[in-house]
């Protein structure tokens, strides 16, 4: 069967979650609670069955766990072992057993206390599903006919064409790839492929060309009339395309032979940490994670391949710091990559970060984090090299970006991801370090193409997540530069905070702080708009150099009860402190907790505006929380006066308290007016720069 075997259908996922009703586990029979998937999940055939449970309870060794899904299979997950005295259960299972079955319907999970005789009772606090599987009968696939040009990006195995050169068959997704969209050859392949239980898709050459204008310049004008776009042909009009800007690719390597790739790669700046050689190829054919970013940003234009980049002048660099295989980066080994050349390279686009599965608290090590910071000041002839980092995948397990130490640092750009009806991703994590948003694609349900190079030699249209978006804005910052190369890191990210859209996306997620900005979680300050954003960089001059204010609470022992808020305050000196208009606000807690994931953390500023710094993450059972959070939620506002931090336990019924050790708060800013050095005030509805600070400062 392997001798005649083509590709199975590209893999799709669901993720169903209780709806946080605590299930009681009695001395004896048996519990059932149920999960329904709805038909929106298009999993129809599945593999793996992924079951989280979190399970408090005495013995967890007495536990039998069983899932029975809509099919009527059951599987026996846990069937329990006498001699585990451990108490409690948090894990995740997996079971293959209902291999081929469909996911949407009823799933129902069965708990039993196996040894009644102990008396013992629990709780099932919560439990989700994650359903890995496909949307077509993976049985089809094989005898697929596939061609090398194939947008599917499961199929790169060479066949002969048919019925003609002009068709890339695949049986459960196919793609015409040819501007003819009509004819007997057409209807040939059209019903070839709909016989094998698959679709004909057809693609001309000017849509693949054109996929960025019309996926991120749906309406062409800037009014606010229909679904907010990010303006990028005035961009393009305005600006030489991002010609003349390098940015380097940190990621797992770039195709040196990709078609829509190979006319824009540096060689000359790029890097393999590992062989420490200028070949940035990949380890495996299989790893095109930074080819695929490499052509959000400068796919070549115009070669009727693939698609275009949002700066498809500029130039991309690869860096490799990921090979693929299970190999530890060194903390300077990743220093050398994000420090790499960073007088020649003017933008690092980073997408990826630690874990996703809301119980990692990670960021750059001392050396690394170092290497940061002094390519973000002293990169570009002193102007700093912009780092743009993803906020990272996890929402869908209720991560969150706050415990990402690439984006809680004012040295980085933290881009998360929007969906092309402007609504927030299911994958999206919110924290108050998130500077803005650009468009990118759902893993489930979202029809939008997103076409990238794929591999040495071909095209995908699936790519998702915050990656892309990532990419995107160090795109979109390619073509700022290219408009002005003379803004710093700071002079970009004012930018950001008053061109961004904030109207018609994002849901009701927004907030208004004292100075007149609208931020929001989830989306920053809102979407890029590439065509406000070079508008005003042209004339931009440099904001007023950067004045720091730090205030310190040591030695603290603050009781965090078992219920309710407690609160705590440091006043900031008006006769000190010279930050008139705050950037970036760090605040680092030392907590003493049972649980970190527990704990929720607020701190709200003289001027009223709350910034709901740690959410929360259930699933954190972790011990104790040091680390330093960023807020851009205070932009403009002055620094001056009482901070009130506030934390509570999420979790009362687990009986946890705590301590508040210490804290301390640095405030960033300028003391005169940053507004005084633009150039003009965007009159386009739905943008930060419509409103200027509202609040005097009386200094």
């Amino acid at each position: 069967m392997a001798t005649n075997w083509s590709c199975v259908p590209e893999q799709v996922s669901c993720i169903v979650r209780s709806e946080g009703t605590r299930i009681s586990i009695p001395q004896r029979d048996e519990v059932h609670t149920s999960i329904t998937v709805q038909d929106s999940c298009v999993v129809n055939y599945l593999e793996h069955v992924f079951l989280t449970v979190r399970i408090t309870f005495p013995h967890r060794g007495h536990l039998r766990i069983r899932l029975t899904s809509p099919g009527g299979t059951i599987s026996d997950i846990v069937p329990g072992r006498a001699t585990d005295m451990e108490p409690d259960l948090e894990w995740t299972f997996m079971t293959l057993h209902h291999w081929g079955e469909s996911a949407v319907g009823s799933w129902r999970l069965s708990i039993q206390n196996t040894q009644p005789h102990l008396s013992s009772t629990g709780v099932l606090e919560t439990w989700y599903l994650r359903l890995l599987g496909t949307e077509t009968d993976p049985s089809r696939s094989g005898t697929g006919i596939c061609n090398t040009q194939s947008l599917d990006p499961g199929c790169h195995i060479q066949y002969p064409n048919f019925p003609g050169d002009n068709f890339a068959i695949y049986n459960n997704r196919c793609h015409w790839l040819s501007t003819i969209t009509k004819g007997t050859r057409y209807l040939e392949a059209k019903e070839f492929c709909e016989s094998r239980g698959g679709r004909l898709i057809t693609v001309k050459t000017s849509a693949k060309e054109n996929w960025l204008t019309d996926f991120i310049n749906k309406n062409g004008d800037t009014n606010d009339t229909g679904p907010v776009h990010m303006n990028v042909l005035p961009a393009w009009e305005r600006t030489q395309e991002g010609e003349g800007v390098v940015v380097g690719v940190i990621d797992d390597g770039i195709f040196t032979n990709q078609p829509d790739l190979r006319d824009n790669l540096d060689l000359g700046l790029s890097y393999d940490i590992f062989e420490e050689t200028t070949d940035p190829t990949p380890n495996i054919e299989q790893l095109s994670h930074g080819t695929n970013c490499a052509g959000i940003i400068a796919a070549v234009h115009n070669n009727s391949f693939c698609g275009v980049g949002v700066a498809y002048k500029a130039k991309v660099a690869g860096i490799k710091m990921f090979s693929g295989a299970m190999t530890d980066i060194s903390d300077a080994q990743e220093a050398s990559a994000l420090s790499h050349e960073h007088q020649h390279i003017s933008i690092y686009s980073c997408s990826w970060g630690p874990s996703d599965w809301n119980n990692a608290l990670d960021g750059p090590d001392t050396v690394a984090r170092e290497a940061l910071v002094m390519a973000a000041r002293e990169g570009r002839n002193g102007k700093g090299s912009i780092f743009v980092f993803s906020t990272g995948n996890g929402g869908t397990y209720n991560d969150s970006c706050a415990y990402n130490g690439y984006v809680n640092t004012n040295n980085t750009i933290g881009i998360g991801g929007l969906l092309q009806d402007g609504s927030i991703p299911s994958f999206a994590e919110a924290c108050t370090g998130v500077f803005a948003v650009t468009y990118s694609r759902d893993y489930t349900g979202d029809t939008a193409d997103l076409v990238v190079p794929y591999r040495s030699s071909g095209c995908r249209t699936s790519f998702s997540g915050t990656s892309p978006a990532a990419a995107m804005a160090a795109g979109v910052f390619s073509l700022v530069l290219s408009a002005n190369d003379r803004l710093s890191v700071r002079d970009v990210q004012h930018l950001v905070t008053r061109t961004s859209r904030n109207s018609g996306i994002c849901g009701q997620t927004w907030k208004e702080n004292s100075a007149g900005f609208r931020v929001s979680d989830y989306c920053g300050f809102g979407l890029l708009d590439a065509g406000e954003l070079t508008a005003m960089a042209v004339n931009w001059k440099s904001v007023p150099d950067q004045v720091s204010c730090i205030e310190q609470r040591e030695s603290l022992s603050v009781n965090i009860p078992q219920s309710g808020e407690v609160h705590t305050s440091i006043s900031v000196p008006q006769d000190s402190c010279v930050v008139n208009y705050l950037e970036h606000v760090l605040l680092t807690v030392r907590i003493t907790f049972p649980h970190r994931g527990h704990l929720r953390i607020r701190l709200t500023s003289p001027g009223g505006t709350i910034s709901d710094i740690v959410p929360g993450r259930a699933t954190d059972m972790e011990p104790d929380l040091e680390w330093t959070f960023m807020t851009l939620h205070h932009w403009g506002e002055s620094a001056v006066g009482t901070w009130q931090l506030s934390v509570q336990n999420t979790h009362p019924q687990l009986s946890s308290t705590g301590i508040l050790e210490a804290w301390t708060l640095v405030s960033l800013g300028t003391t005169a007016d940053p507004t005084d050095s633009s150039s003009e005030t965007s009159s386009t509805p739905g943008m930060n720069t419509t409103r200027t600070p509202t609040k005097e400062h009386g200094h």
